[in-house]
């Protein structure tokens, strides 16, 4: 019995350690790492309205000539989907779209010191 309660404890610790290193890896505070992310593979961009030269989207550079032309034209037929700027977004109310802190008024606020690198 004891042994079975040593086994279940040890997995416990295991999966509480194997948690803290999936955080480490994702934290790029802890890791060093630059938060930016980059696309697995080589892009194409490509123009959705001849009307507004601005408005580009990207596709996968090596994906077959027919699938490729495919997701093109899919993306360019669906264009009232995407919202190039907020004002974009009817119909969104700001309490959805807002970041709000919960913070209780009750108590000071204060700057926390930087940490050493």
């Amino acid at each position: 019995m004891s042994e079975m309660r040593e086994a279940s404890e040890e997995t416990t610790e295991d999966i509480e350690m194997e948690e803290a290193l999936f955080f480490e890896d994702i934290n790029s505070r802890i890791t060093g790492t630059d938060s930016q992310t980059s696309s697995v593979e080589e892009l194409e961009s490509f123009h959705t309205d001849p009307n507004d030269p601005t408005r580009r989207l990207q596709v996968g550079k090596d994906l077959l000539k027919e699938t490729k032309e495919n997701l093109k034209r899919f993306l360019r037929d669906n264009l009232d989907v995407f919202a190039w700027k907020h004002e974009d977004m009817v119909g969104i109310h700001p309490i959805v779209s807002c970041h709000c802190l919960n913070i209780d008024p009750k108590f000071l606020s204060h700057r926390e010191k930087t940490e050493a690198t």
